[in-house]
């Protein structure tokens, strides 16, 4: 059994979780249970409520409902509404093949990467960029002691930070997240899975109803 959680926030269409979640069932079957964690969602298994109002900061939110999931199963993958799987997957542990590099913005992910830089150099790990947007396989037992050691609040990049902690072997690849629908297509065929950016173009849309 594969437990594939979602973090959810409607932006008012339901069109990419809607597709996201009936490609997970169709290569995955019986072998699939489908978590929704955020809003509401018609689609799953089970629904979680959480209030996204929680916290100011996203990431701040995004952290305690994986805390919330890791409680609920020994092992999850974590997914979201724009990552669409095309086949069964080796779900392995996908990084650019560069480290987590911080500049002078304000952005919120730019202050993510720094929160996370800083952490990964407090326990002497490595600092490899391990967020290509892909399927991620947590343990809940590693992710929980791990937020136990940290100040979770503070924005961070939960996937590089999980990896770079466990020492997790990447496998190098480009990011999979795009609307170019020759780098899409390159994605199904290499990986077995993408991830789109907002506003997809027609183009785009009949892919993956097509898929």
């Amino acid at each position: 059994m594969f437990n594939f959680c979602y973090i959810y926030k409607s932006i008012g269409t339901h069109f990419e979780i809607e597709q996201s979640i009936r490609l997970v069932r169709k290569h995955y079957g019986e072998e699939a249970f489908i978590t929704v964690i955020g809003d509401k969602c018609k689609w799953a298994d089970k629904q979680i409520y959480y209030n996204q109002h929680q916290y100011q900061n996203r990431a701040a939110r995004v952290a305690e409902m994986l805390q919330i999931l890791a409680k609920h199963y020994d092992k999850f993958v974590l997914m979201y509404d724009d990552i669409f799987i095309t086949r069964k997957i080796d779900f392995k542990y996908y990084a650019k093949g560069e480290r987590i590099s911080c500049n002078n913005s304000v952005s919120g992910y730019n202050y993510c990467k720094l929160t996370t830089v800083q952490a990964l150099r407090y326990f002497n790990k490595p600092i490899i960029n391990f967020d290509c947007h892909n399927p991620f396989i947590f343990e809940s037992d590693k992710l929980l002691k791990l937020y136990e050691l940290i100040n979770w609040q503070h924005p961070h990049l939960p996937k590089s930070l999980y990896a770079n902690y466990y020492n997790i072997e990447p496998s190098y690849i480009h990011d999979l997240k795009s609307n170019e629908l020759n780098k899409v297509k390159r994605n199904i065929e290499e990986v077995g899975c993408f991830s789109t950016c907002d506003s997809m173009n027609h183009r785009l849309i009949s892919l993956i109803k097509s898929l």
